[in-house]
This record gives structure tokens, sequence and C-alpha cells, in this order.
């Protein structure tokens, strides 16, 4: 009983929620289309933000209020996705090159918060707003993140 308790409050609280696998799935998916019960924020300053949360939550991660989300349950600005991650107990790392443990269903951000992306692979991603299915991480400084 004890183990069962535990095991729901961990799901309840986020910690086991993530499924990176769907998440990626999801990725690949949209990766160079929208989907509809989204909006899509293209022309009002970029749907990455947009599209790395649509993913998130299809990898079953909670997203609410405390991350700034638009009516749709996403988060539309990079920053805001940046500290949502770290408040949601994400690792962070910010490098040259990619951090031992980062894997599939990460997020990468780059240009100084001014793009996000979700890894496909350890070394490709999926983003929108200029469309990537599976690309090469960009060499230089960035921000990763991952569970």
């Amino acid at each position: 009983m004890q183990k069962k308790l535990i095991l729901f409050l961990l799901c309840f609280l986020g910690v086991l929620s993530y499924n990176a696998k769907k998440a990626v799935a999801y990725a690949n998916k949209y990766c160079d289309k929208r989907n509809k019960e989204y909006h899509d924020y293209s022309n009002e300053g970029g749907d990455c933000a947009n599209f790395v949360s649509q993913c998130l939550i299809a990898g079953g991660m909670k997203l609410s209020d405390e991350c700034n989300v638009d009516k749709y349950g996403s988060v539309i600005n990079v920053g805001y996705l940046e500290k949502c991650l770290k408040k949601k107990g994400w690792h962070y790392k910010e490098s040259s090159s990619i951090p031992d443990g980062f894997k599939a269903g990460g997020v990468i951000t780059i240009n100084n918060s001014g793009h996000a992306m979700i890894a496909v692979t350890k070394k490709t991603f999926a983003a929108h707003t200029n469309d990537r299915c599976g690309a090469k991480i960009p060499s230089g400084k960035n921000k990763y993140f991952w569970k």
C-alpha cells in the first residue's frame, strides 16, 4: 500500500509523468506542420516555445499557470519555458558540447534564449518557426534541459 501511495504522489507531482518517447513521437509528427488544436504563433514572434511545449504536453508533462501558459496550455516564450523547466526540476547545463545524461526528449535553447527546440535523438532536434525535422544540434554555447 505504501509503494502505491508513493507512486501516486510522484505521478501527481509530475516526477514520473514525462514520457520522452511520446514527446519525440509528437515532435516527429508535427515538426513540419501545425496541430490545429493549438494556436500557431509563427506570425506573432515565433512558434518555437509553443511547439516544444506541445511536445512536452504530449509526453505527459503538466504545464500550469506558474509556467505562464496560453489558453491552450502552452508556454509561448523561450525565457518562460526555461524558467518552467527549472521549476519542474529538470537538469540544466549551459555548454558548448552536449552534456552527459542529455537525451532525446530534452530541450535545447540557443541565441540568448531566443529559440527553443526539442531533441529527437541525442544529437538532432525538431523545431518550429524555421521548421526543422531531425536537424543537427547547432554548435556553440547552448542551454540544455533534460529529465
